[in-house]
């Protein structure tokens, strides 16, 4: 039943004209912030390279997984960075596969130490629909993909993000926001059944937030908004504690009442050659009434950064 039930909502959303989110859900690790903002890539001035596992709606069978691995670095006096990831995202018979490409610049102001990165994303992505995989009432419809069916399309992205602090002084306190814009060309996906288009569209965020720095911690506050053509949005509020290089925690909470806990450590003992390990993990799970159908998700991070 529940098979039936996760694979009608995909249907649904394909073959029909409604809008949903067509990205994969996002990852509170702020680490990989940048694969939303191009513009965030770099800006905290380490190279880094990361690898998440996220699963959806545990209990359903073919609930969405995602699998990134990415990396971020700075360079030519740490003015510019360019980063890179590929993004794996299944939900039953829809799977989407792209490579992405970032590059950033920071922009200095005179007289203070804020600063303000430009971003650019660039991607090129499969989209893939095996209609074997669908759970339909009639098996004639001519709306039905056929068995296989994929498409390549290019797509792009910009960004925006300022920091009321730079360079080295991410150890005092600041204030940052950003805003970007994903999937910037609409493109239309025929799957060779008729009239039938999965068509991408415009998704946007932004993002608020201070990290207030107490010794050798700090704790950030912050606002996370989704949002995807025609006004379908949430909005995600954050908390965070972090112990430089031994332990972080956090807490995230959505409009729709999903609720996100987090943790993990951090070795830095000149680990594997001087820089620092990090290994988190987080739960999911919908406190509304939402949450007994759904079922819980959970997320496994890991990432290795370089000393500078």
């Amino acid at each position: 039943m529940k098979k039936i039930f996760i694979l009608t909502i995909i249907f649904c959303a394909i073959f029909t004209t409604i809008n949903a989110q067509q990205l994969a859900e996002r990852s509170f690790f702020t680490n990989n912030s940048y694969q939303w903002n191009p513009a965030m890539t770099g800006v905290y001035d380490f190279t880094e390279i990361s690898i998440n596992y996220k699963q959806q709606w545990v209990g359903f069978n073919d609930a969405p997984v995602t699998a990134t691995i990415g990396g971020q670095i700075p360079f030519y006096k740490r003015n510019m960075a360019i980063g890179a990831f590929i993004v794996t995202d299944k939900t039953g018979p829809l799977r989407n596969n792209s490579i992405n490409f970032n590059y950033s610049y920071k922009l200095k102001f005179r007289g203070s130490d804020a600063q303000l990165s430009l971003g650019l994303m660039g991607t090129l992505g499969e989209y893939h629909i095996d209609g074997s995989d669908l759970v339909v009432n009639d098996e004639d419809d001519l709306l039905l993909p056929t068995d296989g069916s994929s498409k390549i399309v290019p797509n792009a992205g910009i960004g925006l993000f300022y920091t009321s602090n730079g360079e080295d002084d991410f150890y005092e306190t600041y204030y940052y926001g950003g805003i970007a814009v994903n999937q910037l060309y609409p493109n239309n996906l025929y799957y060779g059944v008729g009239d039938a288009n999965y068509r991408r569209t415009l998704h946007g965020n932004a993002l608020l937030g201070a990290r207030f720095v107490a010794l050798e911690s700090y704790f950030e506050p912050s606002i996370w908004v989704n949002y995807g053509a025609d006004n379908l949005y949430n909005i995600n509020l954050g908390l965070k504690y972090e112990q430089y290089n031994t332990f972080w925690a956090g807490m995230t909470i959505s409009t729709n009442l999903t609720l996100t806990l987090q943790g993990g450590v951090i070795l830095d003992q000149d680990f594997l050659g001087g820089g620092a390990l990090r290994i988190g993990t987080q739960g999911t799970y919908n406190i509304g009434g939402l949450g007994p159908q759904q079922g819980p998700g959970y997320e496994f991070f890991t990432a290795y950064r370089f000393e500078n």
